[in-house]
């Protein structure tokens, strides 16, 4: 085997790591605050050390890692006022997105989209968030594309997974319920075609949000 095809190969298992610990934090398996040990995901993955530290180079450059004290590397763990920063970030972007790409939003999606929320409110009386999870990523994905701008894409993704590694620390059935209406009310003023109202529902829907989240931040720090 030649030195190209080894570093293909090498390269390939870093993309792999990569994505496993990108899911572990966004998944909330390594908390905020937690501090990553290279030589213990060395053994658990039964892997060298070389390719862990370059993904968790890869994740320092998406922020959702960062350096810690003593030459060590943590999950990054955003303060209250780190959270809403992002999250008005968020809401100035992903508005600017419906405003560009409200024409290419598509009528069947979003038909979809609702009978999604649907069953998601009614899985969410039974317990299960699933439904609600696959209904909120499609519906701001779906905003987000339809502008057709790379760059924004891009940026935005980075945004909501910091948001993500925050969010699962407080998993709220309530908080879910109470975006399902607001959901709905973006998808429902898109399909009538009124701009304005959809824009100004999805500007709402994401500050409700944020106060909802920071809420449960503060009430987990006090019950703590």
């Amino acid at each position: 085997m030649d030195n190209r095809q080894l570093t293909i190969h090498r390269y390939r298992i870093t993309d792999q790591v990569y994505n496993i610990l990108q899911s572990w934090v966004l998944n909330g398996s390594l908390v905020p605050g937690e501090e990553i040990s290279i030589d213990s995901l060395a053994k658990k993955l039964k892997i060298s050390i070389t390719p862990i530290r370059e993904a968790l180079n890869k994740l320092k450059g998406k922020g959702l890692v960062v350096d810690a004290e003593n030459a060590k590397i943590k999950v990054i763990e955003l303060s209250p006022q780190e959270l809403a920063q992002i999250f008005d970030l968020r809401t100035a972007l992903e508005t600017f997105a419906l405003r560009c790409g409200f024409e290419n939003l598509s009528e069947k999606g979003l038909h979809q989209e609702l009978e999604t929320l649907q069953r998601a409110e009614k899985d969410l009386e039974k317990g299960d968030s699933e439904s609600f999870y696959k209904g909120d990523r499609i519906l701001h994905d779906l905003i987000v594309t339809s502008a057709k701008n790379k760059w924004l894409t891009e940026v935005m993704s980075q945004l909501k997974n910091l948001i993500e590694t925050t969010k699962n620390m407080c998993v709220s059935l309530e908080r879910y319920k109470a975006s399902i209406p607001e959901h709905i009310s973006i998808v429902e003023s898109i399909l009538k075609g009124d701009k304005k109202t959809a824009v100004r529902s999805l500007e709402d829907h994401l500050n409700n949000a944020k106060q909802r989240l920071l809420i449960s931040l503060e009430k987990k720090r006090v019950g703590n």
